[in-house]
């Protein structure tokens, strides 16, 4: 168990895994070591995931830069877009800097098709090739349609940011599930050096799946009928 007595100190599981990391072999280190990297890394991919879902999935505007990654939606004009923060987006849209009212006017419109959107960039392009650059890309589409272009470019942004948070919770889970088994094996091993298991009917509930895993032909239970467990 993890009994706080020095005279079961030494025979504590807590204790028993202390030791039992300190003598751990090279090659056992490197591999718990790396299940702990992937562990941290799947979690900061979570918290970065579940950021970007909030933002796109949010109420206000979205920055040329979580708007791309359409692919129908390229050239000139995307390219141009990419860069404009929510202000620089309100501005191309027409709306004022405080137009929540207007945004809603925006998001009602309907969505454009791919094909409408590709061929919007492809006029950007004659229009910035011609040696008007990314400004006369930017203008040759006109307001209505920047709407409805918008409306398409932020509907793929929250698929692409719900694909994201779905594929990050897998790793996060496949990642600690990982450790788990790792650490579970090991006290594991542990217990099953001992000849007898002491533990509280709390212990025996959390770790369950340990219990189960060593099989003991004996049990003795204090007072089993009154725990639910």
């Amino acid at each position: 168990g993890r009994s706080q007595s020095e005279a079961l100190k030494e025979h504590n599981l807590a204790e028993r895994l202390r030791v039992r990391k300190e003598e751990r072999a090279g090659s056992r280190k490197t591999l718990l070591g790396n299940v702990h990297a992937h562990l941290k890394g799947s979690r900061e991919r979570l918290s970065a995931a579940a950021k970007q879902s909030h933002r796109t999935w949010g109420g206000g505007l979205l920055s040329g830069l979580l708007l791309r990654g359409q692919r129908s939606f390229r050239g000139a004009l995307a390219a141009a877009l990419e860069r404009l923060p929510e202000e620089g987006v309100a501005a191309w849209l027409g709306l004022p800097p405080a137009g929540e009212a207007s945004l809603e006017s925006v998001l009602a419109q309907p969505q454009m098709g791919p094909a409408a959107t590709e061929a919007c960039c492809d006029e950007a392009d004659r229009a910035a090739y011609s040696g008007g650059g990314p400004a006369a890309a930017m203008e040759s589409v006109p307001l209505v349609d920047r709407w409805a272009l918008y409306n398409s470019l932020r509907a793929g942004a929250q698929t692409r940011a719900q694909a994201e948070l779905v594929a990050a919770l897998e790793s996060y889970r496949l990642a600690a599930a990982a450790e788990q088994a790792l650490e579970e094996a090991e006290a594991l091993a542990v217990l099953r050096g001992a000849a007898v298991v002491g533990m509280t009917t709390t212990g025996a509930a959390k770790y369950q799946t340990l219990v189960r895993q060593l099989e003991c032909r004996v049990i003795v239970f204090e007072e089993a009928a009154e725990v639910l467990e």
